[in-house]
């Protein structure tokens, strides 16, 4: 399958989301509730979550249509996830936007964040009875393993070392659940059987890694006018990202005392922001994040050899390739 051909496909499923997220809260009052919804659904992305969904019940052999609803859900829960993300990041830009809470107030896009989640229950329940139970209970253990994902995240900001298994485990909860959640909600959509089901949710598990650890490369790789954020954020905002937690584990004893005194600083200057971006490049974090992308990806392709070829599983495939050469 050519690179074409598959940007073909995601176009022509991106178009249907789109259109279909606009009908969601067009005409709905009061507008002091729904113009926030509104302003979120429309700050674009690239939609991959419900895309997964989507592609994943025609892994299985079932149709894009029937699974509509799951992808709906997923897309309304990753936007209630990332409006109030944040509100507790004090995150000013999202997709090269001013944030909800910025725009309107706190209040406001807490309230927003809330409804958006609500709207999400409500497509589920868009699915055949015979499925609902099955569907509503993997969306909602996704919905929680993504909150302690993130309360685990915040638990790192006020601590000062965090090991390489720690923020697996972090960002296994809080970034790769939830492509687990969708790749698993297509497959049973799509009425896949539980091996396709669980082939496809830990195909999921292993590109959500991947994609979180590229999100750490590429913040301090990408400017802000392709990501959409400000360049090298995270590292102003001390998180712990992979190349953070690499370094620390590799770096000379000085090394360390450093970068530990400059993550528990109040406010990084720009001089220290560009010194521990060169620290992290000297210590091979940067490689090594690179690294770990390739073999996480493969391990994707991997689970997708245990399903029989079929047009979908062909483009899962081709979309790993087309992840690990990304720059925003």
């Amino acid at each position: 399958m050519s690179r074409d051909s598959l940007q073909k496909k995601l176009e022509e499923l991106r178009s249907l989301i789109e259109a279909e997220l606009r009908r969601l809260a067009d005409g709905r009052l009061p507008d002091s509730f729904y113009e926030p919804v509104r302003y979120t659904l429309a700050g674009g992305g690239k939609r991959l979550r419900p895309i997964l969904v989507l592609l994943s019940a025609e892994a299985v052999g079932g149709k894009a249509q029937d699974a509509l609803p799951c992808a709906l859900a997923v897309e309304l829960m990753h936007n209630f996830t990332l409006v109030h993300d944040d509100i507790m990041d004090r995150d000013a830009l999202r997709r090269g936007r001013p944030t909800v809470h910025v725009v309107w107030d706190q209040d406001t896009a807490i309230l927003a964040g809330d409804g958006l989640l609500a709207l999400a229950y409500q497509q589920l329940f868009r699915n055949p009875p015979e499925r609902l139970a099955r569907i509503g209970s993997l969306f909602s253990e996704g919905v929680l393993r993504i909150c302690e994902g993130q309360a685990l995240d915040k638990e790192f900001e006020s601590r000062t070392e965090v090991s390489l298994q720690d923020y697996m485990e972090m960002i296994e909860k809080k970034t790769a659940q939830l492509f687990s959640v969708s790749c698993g909600l297509g497959a049973l959509a799509g009425g896949g059987d539980e091996r396709s089901v669980a082939a496809l949710s830990s195909y999921g598990k292993w590109l959500g890694l991947a994609f979180q650890i590229q999100d750490d490369l590429l913040d301090v790789l990408s400017p802000e006018q392709i990501s959409g954020k400000p360049q090298a954020s995270d590292i102003r905002r001390r998180k712990k990202t992979f190349l953070f937690v690499h370094a620390l584990r590799t770096a000379s004893e000085a090394e360390r005392q450093w970068l530990l005194r400059m993550y528990a600083s109040e406010r990084l200057p720009e001089d220290a922001v560009q010194r521990v971006i060169q620290l992290f490049e000297s210590l091979g974090a940067m490689e090594q994040a690179e690294t770990l992308v390739e073999d996480l990806l493969a391990k994707a392709r991997q689970e997708l050899g245990s399903l029989p070829e079929t047009e979908g599983v062909s483009h899962l495939r081709e979309l790993t390739f087309a992840l690990a050469g990304r720059r925003a």
